[in-house]
């Protein structure tokens, strides 16, 4: 499968491309490219690419790759890379201990960075948490808390602290809670409770295409229809909860939101991207 923009920004990368790498693969010490892989990286070494056996290649099969680590450093590795049958364009990549061999059920990604191929490998459930926790909302919430009942706040008002690299007005939250009368937009459902600052339902505040892809849209992304009023249930299950539990969460907004997806063009399957809960599917 083909990187979308979640994984570009996680791995600052370009193209990329990934899977789920099979029990048979491993036992074999190799993995056999196909789709959005074979693509990247026969666009990327072309000619360079040995066509036959390993054991007479005399080293001709060995390419050098950057191997990710998950402290995000990356380390230099050989791997041997070949098309084993000269008259077929089946590619293979061989593993090896030591340098890179992921476990059965892993995801393994591989992507371009400064002119190298880099290839890594992680747990299904640390691949799917990328992207998921948003590390300044903390921050961003105690501001809406603090924008005064009375008075007002201007619209160039933004929160500044070190911990928030992202301009969120919490004017605009503060609008948006009002608007939907202090309800989660979740679900009318929902248990909520008073907040001891403001005397009224404690929600908090969500951006329903995250602000960390701002870089990806030309309008602005924190605008009061791109936020979402939501119980502090429902917040938290939108960033951790299982992919199905978010999938439910995310179709239920988006069918509030019509107007909001024309203007950002945003489809269910893209909004399944951005939050990391499309479904993996295994190529052949």
């Amino acid at each position: 499968m083909r990187f979308n923009e979640l994984h570009k920004l996680k791995f600052n990368c370009g193209d990329g491309a990934y899977s789920i790498v099979t029990s048979r693969e491993i036992m074999d010490s190799q993995i056999t490219l196909t789709g959005e892989e074979y693509k990247l990286v026969t666009g990327f070494l072309g000619q360079r690419i040995y066509r036959g056996n390993v054991r007479s290649s005399k080293g001709k099969a060995e390419t050098t790759f950057q191997v990710f680590q998950l402290d995000g450093s990356t380390q230099s590795g050989v791997l041997n890379l070949v098309f084993p049958k000269p008259e077929r364009d089946e590619l293979r990549l061989y593993l090896r201990v030591n340098v890179f061999k992921p476990e059965p059920d892993d995801i393994w990604f591989i992507f371009t960075r400064e002119n190298s191929l880099v290839v890594g490998s992680m747990s299904q459930s640390s691949w799917r948490a990328i992207g998921r926790n948003d590390e300044e909302d903390d921050a961003y919430q105690a501001s809406i808390l603090s924008v005064p009942s009375q008075g007002i706040v201007s619209p160039e008002y933004y929160i500044s602290t070190q911990s928030v690299r992202q301009r969120r007005n919490p004017l605009l939250a503060a609008s948006r809670f009002e608007s939907v009368s202090y309800m989660c937009e979740q679900s009318a459902e929902c248990r909520l409770f008073r907040s001891r600052s403001s005397g009224m339902n404690y929600l908090e505040a969500h951006h329903f295409i995250p602000l960390q892809f701002q870089k990806y849209f030309s309008s602005s992304l924190d605008v009061i229809e791109n936020i979402v009023a939501l119980c502090p249930f429902c917040h938290r299950a939108i960033h951790h909860a299982d992919v199905n539990y978010t999938r439910l969460i995310l179709s239920n907004l988006l069918n509030q939101r019509e107007e909001l997806a024309n203007k950002f063009e945003v489809s269910m399957e893209r909004l399944l991207q951005l939050y990391n809960c499309e479904e993996i599917i295994l190529e052949c």
